[in-house]
């Protein structure tokens, strides 16, 4: 090519011939593997909370889901990015590739031994709620989980920057049938916390396993690779980690500390009915963070395609999502009765969720298209705005009406507000858009 080509021209053809098939065949399959692990760890996730719910009394699945998400929030603060980092910088590693690993590693472990020391001291004394998570055995508990989840998060990211993507789902499939294996042998060892060592306790041998290939197996043969033609600045590396850092924090927010807030706003026994619905919801929800992460890959690598493919993707995930929530509305009381019959409340909680599904899922496509064409300020922004929205009026609901079908009722209504403020960007996505004024499709697609 001899300049970028026009966003109008694009959309006025049809689908242009791959530029390299095997690029693409690549991208497929990594795609493929990242949808495959979604459904197999969504659907070995219904598993392990359906034996929770009902091997174990609701109040104390409410305090271990709620104990489950403040470790998993706190770890996307501890992460500080790096798996996201790692996926984009290692292709231009080479000898230093396997210390960036060891040192990502290790500062997530620093840090997550001084979050989980700090909530567990400052937890009881923020809410009354909370006050289950005071004692030795259980700070070292979680401290321990949260460095655990860490490193887990991680290595998923060294393993897709390596192009090793397809064993995701393998790895994840094996984590996932070893925790519903442990939640069953737990049941008379840890009346009280067992779900939540069900949840930690198997991530030791999937660590392990997943670490002896990285470093002994595919950090080696990597080094061994041509030079990467591609030279890292510091400012792209800066500007990468700096916005989506903020923007992780902030999407964590939104989805894993939900359950955290509806312990401290409505109690443990409310959380227990209330994760029923959301796990439900999430699982669904992954399907559009897929294919998001599908487009930014495919994307990235042919820039001038991406109001095509962003059609493209639209239009299968509306093909998929809309079916899936119209059947999960009608569906939802027979969905909820996998929980056993203590649980039947969530059936109305599932209705009002799932509704805010779809401005949520075209939010999340829409924000990978907009990272190939480097607009990761712009995509803070609503993200920060979503969150602030969201979480508000959640907590708005929960406090002033004191249900959960209100909290519910305010996370949907905070998903449709973001969508449809972001409207005039989706639409400018989608339609003819030209390049900026001396800036190279290459250079919007440099983050």
């Amino acid at each position: 090519m001899t300049g970028p080509t026009s966003a109008s021209r694009l959309l006025a053809r049809p689908a242009a011939a791959p530029r390299s098939a095997p690029a693409r065949d690549g991208l497929f399959r990594n795609a493929y593997a990242l949808i495959i692990n979604t459904g197999l760890s969504g659907a070995l996730g219904v598993v392990f909370w359906t034996l929770a719910a009902r091997l174990y009394p609701p109040e104390v699945v409410g305090r271990n889901t709620a104990l489950i998400s403040a470790m998993m929030t706190l770890s996307t603060v501890a992460q500080l990015d790096l798996a996201a980092a790692l996926m984009r910088f290692l292709p231009s590693m080479r000898r230093l590739s396997a210390k960036a690993v060891a040192s990502s590693y290790a500062v997530t472990v620093v840090v997550s031994v001084a979050l989980g020391a700090g909530f567990v001291a400052l937890g009881p004394r923020v809410s009354s709620n909370l006050t289950f998570v005071s004692g030795t055995g259980l700070f070292i508990a979680f401290v321990a989980g949260l460095v655990g989840w860490g490193i887990f998060a991680i290595q998923d990211g060294v393993l897709t920057g390596l192009q090793r993507t397809t064993v995701v789902p393998v790895e994840n499939a094996g984590y996932n049938l070893a925790k519903a294996g442990t939640l069953v042998l737990f049941v008379g060892l840890f009346p009280t916390w067992g779900i939540f060592a069900a949840w930690s306790v198997p991530l030791v041998g999937a660590i392990v396993a997943v670490n002896v290939l990285i470093f002994r197996r595919y950090l080696p043969a990597h080094v061994l690779r041509p030079p990467a033609p591609i030279v890292l600045s510091r400012r792209t590396v800066i500007r990468y980690l700096g916005f989506d850092y903020l923007g992780g924090l902030c999407g964590a927010i939104q989805t894993m500390a939900m359950p955290l807030v509806v312990t401290v706003t409505l109690g443990a026994n409310a959380s227990a009915h209330f994760y029923v619905a959301w796990m439900l919801v999430t699982v669904l929800d992954t399907v559009s963070l897929s294919l998001g992460k599908s487009l930014l890959v495919e994307g990235s690598y042919q820039p001038d395609e991406l109001p095509f493919l962003f059609r493209r993707v639209v239009r299968g995930m509306l093909m998929m999502l809309i079916p899936a929530v119209v059947a999960t509305i009608a569906l939802s009381p027979l969905a909820v009765y996998l929980f056993g019959s203590r649980y039947h409340d969530a059936a109305t909680l599932l209705r009002l969720l799932i509704i805010g599904l779809l401005p949520r899922a075209l939010f999340s496509v829409a924000a990978a298209a907009a990272r190939v064409r480097g607009e990761v300020g712009r995509i803070f922004c609503y993200v920060l705005l979503g969150t602030v929205v969201i979480v508000g009026l959640s907590v708005a609901g929960a406090v002033y009406f004191g249900t959960t079908e209100a909290l519910c009722v305010g996370w949907t209504l905070g998903n449709l507000v973001i969508g449809l403020l972001a409207l005039p960007w989706l639409r400018n996505l989608l339609g003819p858009v030209g390049p900026r004024p001396g800036r190279t499709a290459a250079e919007r697609a440099r983050i």
